[in-house]
């Protein structure tokens, strides 16, 4: 498992919905609706087990969204799925598998929110550059060459080049 603060709010429900209802072969939507039968209720108690690990969402929260359930349905579910693991080897499995699965999500959504910051530095880079004057422009476009020519060369020289 991920270990960080910031794993806490890279997953969304909609996403803990698709990865519980492809894991389990169920149809889209199944997870929201109030049927009981096994093997959507088994499915629904891990969704509201990863989406208590990977949200900051209070129980209330994840219960309206996964079929206008109660909290306390939400908090069982949690109790469920760790008593569960403690005893079943086999459930244990499928809980740490589906683990990795968010985990996977959450780098992936680290790495998009990171890219997104990386375009959004430099539309704000672009949108001065724009606004400079062609003389500042000139002189800054010199700077940054002069800078690139030296890393170049101290990378040369350190490569042997």
């Amino acid at each position: 498992m991920i270990i960080g603060k910031w794993i806490r709010t890279m997953v969304q429900f909609e996403q803990i919905e698709r990865i519980i209802s492809n894991y389990f072969q169920l149809p889209e939507g199944a997870l929201r609706t109030k049927t009981r039968k096994t093997e959507v209720t088994e499915a629904r108690q891990l969704c509201h087990y990863f989406a208590s690990e990977y949200t900051k969402s209070y129980h209330r929260v994840i219960g309206q969204y996964f079929g206008d359930l109660d909290y306390t349905t939400v908090s069982y579910s949690i109790k469920m799925v760790t008593d569960h693991s403690k005893v079943d080897k086999n459930y244990l499995s499928i809980v740490i598998e589906l683990h990795e699965l968010f985990d996977g999500v959450v780098i992936a959504n680290k790495r998009r929110e990171e890219r997104q910051k990386s375009i959004d530095r430099m539309n704000d880079a672009i949108e001065l550059i724009n606004e400079l004057p062609y003389n500042e422009l000139i002189n800054l476009l010199n700077l940054i060459t002069q800078n690139l020519t030296e890393k170049y060369k101290k990378w040369k020289v350190n490569n042997n080049y």
